[in-house]
This record gives C-alpha cells, structure tokens and sequence, in this order.
C-alpha cells in the first residue's frame, strides 16, 4: 500500500513539474506586441492614428521643429535592446531629406524598457505653404514584436484595433488658417464674439497673442475648442494694452501688409 502510495506521489510530482514546464515554456515564448500609442478618454482607450502639425502657428524664425511619436510594446520587459519594424508607405507626400529627417537612426524598445520615442525633424519649406504634407506608416511585424494589438476590457473606437494601432499618419503645413472658435466659416455665431474682442482675424495677431501668453498651440487650434469668457477678456484687454504701449513708443505694431495698424476688438478701448 505505501509503495502504491509512493508510485501515486511520484506521478503526481511528474505532472505538476512538466505542467510548471510548459507554462514557463508558454510564458518565454510569448509574443510581444508592438503599437502607437493611445490616450484613455473616460473608459474608452482611444489610438493616435493620425496627428496635425502646423508651422502656421509658430513664429517666422523657428524653421526646424522635432515632432515625437510613442510606440509601445506589451508583454515582458526583456535585458536587451529590441529593434522594431515601420514601414513609410512611398506614396506620403512628406519627402525625407527635404521636408523631414529622423534623429534616432534605429528604431528599438530598449532593454528594459517598453516604450520608444521616434524622433522626427520637420524642416520647414515653401512647399508647405501650399497644402498639407502627409508621412504614413504602419507598424510591421519582426523577429521581436508580433502587431496583433487586443485591448481586453478596454472599449476601443474601431473594430480592428489591430489595424488602427499599427497605422499613424503625420500631416504636416505652414498655413496659418482661423482656429475654429475664430473661423467664421465653420463656427459663425462663435467667431462673431471673437471678433467682437479680438477683432478680425490674422495670422500675425494669432501668432501675437500664442507668443505673450504662451498658448498651447494643439489645444488652442483643435476642432471645437472654445476659450472661455475671461481668457478672451484677458486676452482682448491685455494685447490691446500692449499694442497701444508700442504706439507711445513710436514702434507701432502693424499687420503683415505693413500698413495697417494692429487693434483688438470694437468692444476693447
């Protein structure tokens, strides 16, 4: 009886050491997954699939600016660098050399590291005052990384999230359109108001008023924002004041024609 014991423990053991094997077999073996990286937006996780940058915002003298996009990588964190794979598609009107470079040669998760930073240098160029330029890429599967991204209890915007969190496209001009709570085409009763305080539009005020009170340029000029009440009235008042100091010191301020004098608003005295 106590050998049949023995025998029964001896099995038993056998069992439970070759099931530990082939978890820790399953476990060196997983893929990891590479994506770009997403932003949680309540309980929705959302991907950034795409991403404008405009140099119309930014002062005539800044002719290089670095963009910087994340790429994450799931599973375990390895002792080691690992290079992963993205692909350009060549049909991208933004054209290396000419209108960008990269600053990191190679792209790699670190060792012990899960997340990498691509590194773009955008070149600013007349070909940019005419439309927006546009660099697609997509995240391509290697010896390190597999790119079958599943969120698991994470509501995602799409169907396929592996599709959208593979795929990221840059655009890219130098036109200093109306922000929307300034457009009067897109947002009329909301640009009136601006108007109203700000006066009239101009690419030259806008770039004023981003420099003196250090705006976010993404925030201030994504669809659907709205600055409130007394961020218009500081705004208004402030660089109204401003200009009118510059007027006292024989430096008037003018738009870019040269002739016209800078004002705010009919409501700003």
């Amino acid at each position: 009886m106590k050998n049949i014991k023995f025998l029964y423990s001896l099995l038993l053991a056998a069992v439970c050491l070759s099931s530990c094997k082939e978890k820790e077999l399953e476990l060196y073996n997983s893929s990891s997954t590479i994506y770009f990286e997403g932003k949680f937006v309540g309980k929705r996780y959302q991907p950034f699939s795409d991403y404008f940058y405009s140099f119309g915002y930014t002062n005539t003298e800044i002719k290089v600016d670095t963009f910087n996009i994340h790429v994450m990588a799931t599973g375990e964190v390895k002792n080691r660098d690992r290079t992963y794979l993205i692909e350009f598609d060549p049909a991208s009107t933004l054209k290396e050399g000419r209108d960008y470079e990269f600053v990191n040669k190679e792209f790699a998760i670190k060792a012990n590291k899960v997340s990498d930073t691509v590194q773009i240098r955008l070149l600013r160029n007349n070909v940019m005052t005419m439309e927006a330029l546009n660099l697609k890429m997509r995240l391509k599967a290697n010896a390190n990384f597999v790119t079958d991204f599943q969120p698991e209890d994470i509501e995602t915007t799409t169907a396929s999230p592996s599709t959208t969190f593979n795929d990221f496209t840059l655009y890219v001009d130098d036109i200093a359109g109306a922000p929307f709570f300034w457009d009067k085409k897109i947002n009329p009763s909301g640009a009136q108001i601006m108007i109203t305080y700000l006066g009239e539009y101009s690419s030259k005020k806008f770039q004023l008023l981003i420099d003196r009170y250090d705006l976010d340029i993404p925030t201030v000029t994504s669809p659907g924002f709205r600055p409130s009440i007394p961020m218009v009235f500081s705004w208004a008042f402030g660089t109204q004041g401003y200009l009118n100091e510059m007027k006292a010191k024989g430096t008037t301020v003018y738009e870019a024609d040269g002739v016209t004098e800078m004002r705010m608003g009919q409501a700003v005295k």
